[in-house]
C-alpha cells in the first residue's frame, strides 16, 4: 500500500505523532505501507516558516534527511506535470494532490 501524506500529516508524523488517529499512525508505521510526500508539501512548510506562520523544530533539510533515511520517498513535479502532458486537473482542483499522476496511491487525513 501506498500513503501520500499532505502537509500537515507530515507535520504532525514528523514532531506531533499524538495528533494523528490511531488509523492513521498504525499506516504510517506499517512496513509494508509506502510513505510519499509530494515536494510541493516541503515548498508550502518552507514559505510558511519563512512568513512566520509556521515553526518546525529542525532545518528543513534535516527533516527531510531524518524522514528519508526512515523511509519516506519525496515525489517530484515534473515538468509535463505542470504543463498538462502527464495529467490534466480539474481547473478548479484546490490541491496540489489532485494533481499527482500516481495511481493506487492512497491519501490519508489524521
Amino acid at each position: 500500500m501506498r500513503a501520500l501524506l499532505d502537509t500537515h500529516t507530515f507535520i504532525w508524523w514528523d514532531g506531533e505523532p499524538s495528533r494523528l488517529s490511531p488509523r492513521v499512525l498504525a499506516l504510517l508505521q506499517d512496513p509494508s505501507c509506502e510513505v510519499l510526500l509530494s515536494v510541493v508539501s516541503l515548498w508550502e512548510m518552507l514559505i510558511k516558516s519563512q512568513l512566520g506562520k509556521m515553526t518546525i523544530r529542525l532545518p528543513l533539510a534535516e527533516i527531510v534527511a531524518q524522514q528519508v533515511d526512515n523511509g519516506l520517498t519525496v515525489l517530484p513535479v515534473t515538468i509535463s506535470m505542470v504543463t498538462g502532458r502527464t495529467v490534466r486537473p480539474s481547473i478548479m482542483s484546490s490541491t496540489w494532490k489532485d494533481c499527482l499522476p500516481y495511481t493506487r496511491t492512497r491519501s490519508i487525513v489524521s
